[in-house]
C-alpha cells in the first residue's frame, strides 16, 4: 500500500498512480512517505523529477461546479448582507478551483468508513435538506426535510436502532444549522421564517415532545458552546452595515450580547458556523472575502476578544462550517476548492495549520450539516448529489411530453439563454473549468466557446443575437466580458475592484445592465454596450432584474436592507429613478432564481415553490392572478434556470433531481 504525498490518498498499485489533488499521474511513487520518483501530467510521458507544491498564482482559476443553493433555500453559503448577488455564486453561487497551498499533513489517515442512515433523500415525501448534526456520544443524529410551503420539520434518527421520529413540525421555518448542548439532552437549532427573518435560536429537549423555546434573536450561524455551557457564539450579520461578526452571548438569552470580532464587507465571518476550543481559550471561524476567489481561511479569535489570527489559508473560495476536535489537535471543516466536485470536508491540524482533506469525490458534503462527537471518532453530515439537463415544452404541457435536450449532468445548473436562431447557450461546468457553449435547439451541434478555465456566470445573449454578455474572474474579480455569438472577441465591459454579475442586455441591444456592489450593496446599473462609464439605476437593494420587450421597464426583486430576504417584485423604468410598481411575492417564491417577462411584455415569470413542488409560473404585472406554466409534482427537483425561446412559443429550462443522504464518516483521523 502507497500513499500518495501530495493528497494523502492510498494505493495499491505498483507502476501507475493518481493524485486527486492536482490531477496528475504519479509513476513509481515510493511505497514510504518519498516522494514519487516521477510525475506524468495529461497526456505527457515525459518523465521528471516530483516538485513539492508551490503557489501557482499564474494559473487561471478554474469553475469546478455549481453549489445546490436556492432548492435547499436555508441561506447556506456566505454573508449575502446587502450583497444579494452573491447568493448564487458563492453560497449558493459558483465555486472557484485553484491547488491547496497549505502544507500537506504529515502522517498517513486511517482507512475512513463511510455509514449510510438514509437513502433516496427523503422521508416519505419530504426531502432532506440539512440541518444535520450529532449527539456528543453518537447515539442520536439531527436533521431537517421540507414540507413545502415554507415549513419545515426537524428528525430525530437512533443509531443503533435506526428507529426514526419526528420531534417538531411542520412548522413554518427554514433551517441554518442545528447545535446539541454538550450533555446531548437538548437539540438548539436556527430557524429562519417571518418572524423571525434575521434568524432566531430556539432549544428543544431531545426527548419528551415539548414546544421549542426561543434563546436568542438576530442570530445567522449554527451556535458552539463554551466548554461550561453558559455561553454559546455565533455569527452575526448586519447587512446594513455590511458587517458580520463573532458575537458571544448567555446560552440562557440573558443578558446583552458581546461583540468579539468585526468584518466589513468586502471580508465577512462564514455563517456556516464557528467553533469554541476544548480549552474555552479560542473561538474558531470560516473568514472570507468577496474580492478574491481563493484567499478563505479558517481563524481563531480570543474567547474574551481580540484580533484574529490565520490557523490555515489554503485556495478555497469558502469555508462554512468549523469544529474543533475534543483534544485541541485540531479542526473539521468543510468547504470549497480545488479540484473538488461538490462540498469538501477537511481535517486541519492544530497549531501548525496543515491541510487534508477527509472527503474527495464525486459528491458534495455538509455546508451547516456537519456535527461532530465527543470523542472526535465519527462526523455526522449530508451526501449531496443532484443534476440538472435542459429540457424543452410548451407552456401548459403535459410533464411528461417535454423535450429533453441535454443529457449532461450540470449544463443547465449555472446560466441558460436562447438565441434568436433557436440555439441555446449555456455554461457547462467540469473539474476541468467552467465554459460557455452553444448548442442547436434539439441539443445537436454543441460547441465550445471559451476555453480559458476562468469563472464565468450568466452567460446572455443580445437581441440581435450577435454578443454573449457574461460575468467572469478573468481580470481577477468578477467583472462584465463580451464574446461574439461564435466565441470571437473577448471584450471587457467593466473593471474596477467592486463586484458585477447578472448581465442582461437591453431590448435595443445598446446597453448592459448589471448587478453591482459599487455603492456597497446590490444595486442595478447600465453600462453602454462598448464599455464606459457605468450609470446606477437605483439605489434600493434590488436584484435578478429583466428587461421589458419594449425596453421601458425594469422587472427585479426588492430586497429588506434589515434581513436581506426578497420583499416584492418592483417595475422600474429603464432610465432608473423610482420604481413606478410594486407587487407582492409569495414565501414560496424561489430565492435567485431569474426573472423573465413573457414574450407579451404582460407579465413575470420565474420559479415557484408552492406545495414544495419548483414550478414555472407567471405573474401578470397588473396585479390579475398568477398562471401556472408547468405542472411538476415531485418534490426533490430543482428548477435553477429557464428561458423563453424567442418565438415565445416554448420554455427551455434545466430540471433535475436533487438528493441529500444523512452519511456517518468514521475513522477519518
Amino acid at each position: 500500500m502507497k500513499r500518495c504525498p501530495k493528497c494523502g490518498e492510498t494505493y495499491t498499485d505498483e507502476t501507475l498512480n493518481f493524485c486527486l489533488e492536482d490531477g496528475e499521474w504519479l509513476v513509481g511513487a515510493a511505497v514510504t512517505d518519498e516522494p514519487p520518483t516521477a510525475v506524468l501530467s495529461g497526456e505527457d510521458a515525459t518523465t521528471r523529477p516530483w516538485v513539492p507544491h508551490t503557489d501557482d498564482s499564474t494559473r487561471p482559476a478554474s469553475s469546478a461546479e455549481y453549489i445546490v443553493g436556492e432548492l435547499k433555500r436555508h441561506k447556506v453559503g456566505v454573508f449575502a448582507g446587502t450583497v444579494f448577488l452573491l447568493a448564487g455564486l458563492i453560497g449558493a453561487g459558483w465555486w472557484i478551483s485553484g491547488r491547496v497551498t497549505t502544507k500537506s499533513d504529515p502522517g498517513p489517515p486511517r482507512e475512513k468508513k463511510f455509514e449510510r442512515l438514509t437513502s433516496g433523500g427523503k422521508v416519505g415525501d419530504e426531502p432532506i435538506v440539512g440541518g444535520t448534526t450529532i449527539s456528543p456520544d453518537g447515539k442520536y443524529v439531527v436533521f431537517w426535510t421540507n414540507v413545502g410551503a415554507g415549513k419545515s420539520s426537524i428528525w430525530l434518527r437512533q443509531v443503533l436502532t435506526n428507529s426514526l421520529q419526528r420531534i417538531l413540525g411542520p412548522f413554518e421555518g427554514e433551517q441554518n444549522g442545528s447545535t446539541f448542548s454538550r450533555n446531548g439532552e437538548f437539540l438548539y437549532f436556527v430557524s429562519i421564517d417571518k418572524a423571525n427573518p434575521q434568524g432566531a435560536l430556539f432549544q428543544i429537549p431531545l426527548l419528551g415532545n415539548v414546544p421549542q423555546r426561543r434563546i436568542l434573536e438576530w442570530v445567522s450561524s449554527p451556535v458552539t458552546f463554551s466548554p461550561d455551557e453558559k455561553e454559546v457564539a455565533f455569527v452575526r450579520e448586519d447587512r446594513s452595515k455590511g458587517e458580520s461578526s463573532l458575537v458571544v452571548a448567555n446560552a440562557d438569552g440573558s443578558g446583552e450580547p458581546r461583540t468579539l470580532a468585526t468584518r466589513k464587507l468586502p471580508e465577512f465571518f462564514s455563517n456556516g458556523g464557528p467553533s469554541w476550543s476544548p480549552d474555552g481559550k479560542m473561538i474558531a471561524c470560516g473568514a472570507d472575502t468577496i474580492t478574491a476567489s481563493d484567499q478563505s481561511s479558517v481563524v481563531e479569535v480570543s474567547a474574551s476578544g481580540g484580533p484574529e489570527r490565520v490557523i490555515a489559508q489554503a485556495k478555497w473560495a469558502h469555508i462554512a462550517r468549523v469544529l474543533w476536535l475534543h483534544d485541541g489537535s485540531g479542526l473539521v471543516a468543510d468547504g470549497w476548492a480545488s479540484r473538488s466536485i461538490g462540498t469538501q470536508i477537511w481535517h486541519i491540524s492544530y497549531p501548525e495549520g496543515n491541510v487534508r482533506k477527509i472527503t474527495n469525490d464525486l459528491n458534495g458534503y455538509g455546508q451547516v450539516s456537519l456535527g461532530l462527537t465527543a470523542d472526535g471518532n465519527t462526523i455526522a453530515t449530508v451526501q449531496e448529489d443532484f443534476s440538472q439537463p435542459i429540457f424543452a415544452a410548451f407552456p401548459n404541457e403535459d410533464p411528461g411530453r417535454a423535450r429533453q435536450i441535454s443529457h449532461g449532468k450540470y449544463e443547465g445548473m449555472i446560466s441558460l439563454d436562447t438565441t434568436r436562431e433557436g440555439g441555446i447557450v449555456y455554461i457547462d461546468s467540469t473539474t476541468e473549468g467552467n465554459e460557455i457553449w452553444i448548442m442547436n435547439g434539439d441539443g445537436s451541434g454543441k460547441k465550445q466557446l471559451t476555453h480559458d478555465q476562468f469563472v464565468k456566470f450568466s452567460a446572455r445573449v443580445s437581441p440581435d443575437g450577435r454578443y454573449i454578455a457574461f460575468s467572469s474572474n478573468r481580470s481577477g474579480n468578477p467583472d462584465i466580458w463580451r464574446i461574439d455569438i461564435d466565441g470571437s472577441n473577448l471584450t471587457q465591459i467593466t473593471e474596477g475592484d467592486a463586484f458585477d454579475d447578472r448581465p442582461v442586455f437591453s431590448s435595443d441591444g445598446k446597453w448592459i445592465m448589471f448587478e453591482s456592489l459599487r455603492s456597497g450593496r446590490s444595486t442595478l446599473w447600465k453600462v453602454a454596450i462598448d464599455g464606459g462609464q457605468p450609470v446606477q439605476l437605483t439605489s434600493k437593494p434590488a436584484g435578478s432584474a429583466s428587461i421589458s420587450p419594449d425596453g421601458k421597464l425594469i422587472a427585479c426583486i426588492l430586497f429588506d436592507e434589515k434581513s436581506g430576504s426578497g420583499t416584492a417584485l418592483g417595475l422600474l423604468p429603464f432610465d432608473g429613478g423610482e420604481f413606478v410598481k410594486t407587487l407582492d411575492m409569495p414565501a414560496t417564491f424561489a430565492g435567485r432564481t431569474n426573472l423573465t417577462w413573457t414574450p407579451d411584455g404582460r407579465a413575470i415569470t420565474h420559479v415557484d415553490v408552492k406545495d414544495g413542488y419548483p414550478n414555472i409560473v407567471s405573474r401578470p404585472i397588473d396585479g390579475g392572478p398568477v398562471k401556472q406554466l408547468t405542472n411538476f409534482k415531485e418534490r426533490g427537483y430543482a428548477i435553477f434556470n429557464f428561458a423563453w425561446t424567442r418565438d415565445g412559443k416554448q420554455l427551455v429550462y434545466s430540471r433535475g433531481p436533487f438528493t441529500a443522504d444523512i452519511v456517518l464518516i468514521k475513522d477519518f483521523r
